[in-house]
């Protein structure tokens, strides 16, 4: 889990399988129905090719509420001084510490830096974040140096928060979690990833839950099977 944070550090700084049933003759799929979140990326570690956390907004977002909670827990001394830093996707010969010191130092006179640090803020500037950037990552400078900073409330989100903790949940497991859980994706319209819940991942495999009944509250589309479109599903099926 905290390699997430991490993920998103250094940028700032799944495809899940769907369960369908095929009509081939008329060249129909039918699945269930999954609302697609924008933060389902980050869970995943797919950092660099993504473009909805490239918008400022989008970095306070995930960086507001992070700092309810997340940063505290995770950006232990161990984390900030692991080397190589190991991220998801990214791979880094210094520590993650180190990382986010140079990248606010090199920030005002970048084209003065090295290439590395020049080509990463003129990619800042380019995507017009590189203000956001640099403020996100001297505020987790300040939290890593046990200062207290505010929270811009304006910014936070209860279903990326829900998320988070929903992801720390799997440490403890239980039916009322899972419970919690599946009545959070299927008010969210996330059909697909619900079924993955009762039947396609390990976290609830072994729980007591009525997984046809629950089965029969969930919503389902046709879709063409030529044209339809690979989806980002939030609970992968981790069951294969």
């Amino acid at each position: 889990m905290k390699n997430i944070i991490l993920s998103i550090l250094i940028l700032f700084a799944f495809i899940g399988c769907d369960s369908t049933s095929e009509n081939k003759e008329a060249e129909i799929q039918e699945r269930y129905i999954e609302k697609e979140l924008p933060f389902t990326d980050l869970f995943y570690y797919r950092i660099k090719d993504n473009e909805w956390i490239r918008n400022s907004e989008n970095i306070l977002t995930v960086h507001e509420t992070f700092k309810k909670t997340f940063y505290k827990k995770y950006l232990t001394d161990q984390t900030l001084d692991q080397k190589p830093f190991v991220g998801g996707d990214l791979y880094y010969n210094i520590s993650l510490r180190t990382k986010i010191d140079s990248l606010i130092i090199t920030y005002p006179d970048y084209l003065n830096s090295s290439k590395y640090y020049q080509e990463f803020w003129t990619r800042r500037k380019k995507e017009n974040n590189d203000s956001t950037v640099n403020l996100v990552l001297t505020e987790v400078q300040q939290i890593i140096n046990g200062q207290e900073v505010g929270i811009r409330e304006e910014y936070l989100s209860s279903t990326f928060q829900k998320l988070i903790d929903m992801w720390t949940d799997y440490e403890n497991m239980s039916t009322e979690i899972a419970l919690d859980h599946f009545e959070f994706f299927r008010t969210m319209n996330m059909n697909q990833s619900a079924f993955n819940l009762l039947y396609e991942s390990m976290f609830y495999m072994e729980l007591d839950l009525n997984r046809d009944s629950l089965k029969s509250l969930l919503k389902t589309e046709k879709v063409n099977f030529d044209t339809v479109k690979t989806r980002s599903v939030f609970l992968m099926d981790n069951t294969k």
